[in-house]
């Protein structure tokens, strides 16, 4: 019938499909079910599901739309698994688990195989035939802006508070339309709603992994990782702070060396993250584009440690914008769109915050940076944090 928003809506036809997942002209079926233009974090795509038509008992013919009972695109058979009596299933995916979590240094292994980019979700499209036939019927309603349903780590970026301890903080992204994008509690992995897992991240060097993983579960949207007390995180050496390589993975358990449930992320690869030693004063940034994309948002707390009052302190901020597609980091970037130096007495032995805003003309080709230090004062430097522009992503 149509597409808006990269929504289709019912009566689907081969050019409503066409449209949607940017295939121009031609195409039959067959050919547009197995796509690799197909967005699989939409609910309603075309899955593996040995029936001729979908509908069966599952369309709402008075307004032409899914059931909210619906749940074919869960790839669930009569008898299969529930939550809370509600069918769940693979949604469409492959998805690999682990009884136990391993070592990074051992071959096949979960820890192994996670660091080494050997395990990942797998979008298991239709065959074809009648075991797998191709059904026109899976792209109603259809999102093609779907997101991944699981979020991102927030900053890479870190300093070992006053008690030696790390904060990793993880971003859950917000679905334009979450009717129709998958939810962590559509899937069920050994029959465990994802919902109920943990996050977990694992850090590693070319000397010695660390393994840290939430006291909440992603149900409890309380997923943010907090390390246990440990200066060798950001110390090796003389060196006063620290490279690691870090690779995010949901697990059932909080204890790793417990037997349970672990399985990688989809479409994630190793960061590199810096933890740094921290200061007796030192800065830590957030930012957000507004909704018009004109203008940058930003809070710096400056944490003073020392019994000793700042008067009169210049507080540097520096906004950088690089290209989506470079790798190189925002520090090693010339150039800025945006600095500023504000006069500003850092309170003794607490958090003085700073909030400001920045006119800067968001562009999708382009990630922003923000960084904020205490001048004359080494180590305060927050590092380079990415500016949240989520309101612009599909």
């Amino acid at each position: 019938m149509s597409v808006s928003n990269g929504i289709i809506t019912a009566p689907v036809s081969i050019s409503d499909i066409q449209n949607a997942i940017g295939v121009a002209g031609g195409g039959d079926l067959a050919t547009l079910c197995v796509s690799n233009n197909i967005n699989p974090w939409a609910k309603y795509k075309p899955v593996r599901r040995q029936v001729i038509d979908t509908v069966d008992g599952q369309w709402d013919r008075s307004n032409n739309c899914w059931l909210s009972s619906a749940h074919w695109w869960k790839q669930t058979q009569a008898g299969s698994a529930t939550q809370g009596g509600t069918p769940v299933g693979s949604c469409g995916f492959h998805i690999e688990y682990f009884t136990g979590f391993g070592s990074y240094n051992t071959s096949g292994t979960f820890a192994y195989k996670l660091i080494n980019g050997l395990l990942g979700w797998t979008y298991e499209k239709p065959a074809g035939g009648s075991q797998s036939p191709y059904r026109q019927q899976d792209f109603a309603q259809y999102y093609h802006n779907a997101i991944q349903p699981y979020g991102e780590l927030g900053t890479n970026e870190y300093h070992l508070n006053n008690q030696d301890k790390v904060t990793f903080q993880w971003d859950l992204p917000i679905s334009q339309y979450p009717a129709l994008n998958l939810a962590l509690s559509d899937f069920a992995i050994g029959n465990q709603s994802l919902q109920s897992f943990h996050l977990g991240v694992i850090l590693w060097d070319n000397s010695t992994s660390k393994v840290f993983i939430s006291s909440g579960t992603f149900g409890s949207g309380d997923i943010n990782i907090e390390t246990d007390s440990d200066q060798s995180l950001a110390i090796k050496g003389t060196a006063r702070q620290r490279t690691w390589n870090l690779m995010p993975f949901f697990s059932l358990n909080t204890d790793y060396n417990q037997t349970g449930i672990f399985i990688s992320m989809a479409n994630v690869s190793p960061s590199q993250i810096t933890i740094m030693m921290h200061g007796s004063i030192y800065c830590m940034v957030m930012a957000e584009f507004n909704q018009a994309g004109t203008t940058i948002s930003y809070t710096i707390d400056i944490v003073n440690e020392t019994t000793s009052p700042r008067t009169n302190a210049s507080v540097y901020v520096e906004i950088k914008k690089i290209p989506a597609s470079s790798s190189t980091p925002p520090e090693e970037w010339s150039g800025d769109v945006y600095h500023n130096t504000i006069t500003q007495t850092i309170a003794a032995s607490t958090t003085t915050q700073i909030q400001g805003t920045a006119s800067v003309s968001y562009d999708q080709d382009y990630i922003y940076w923000i960084m904020a230090r205490v001048e004359s004062v080494a180590e305060s430097t927050s590092g380079y944090e990415q500016v949240d522009a989520d309101i612009f992503r599909p």
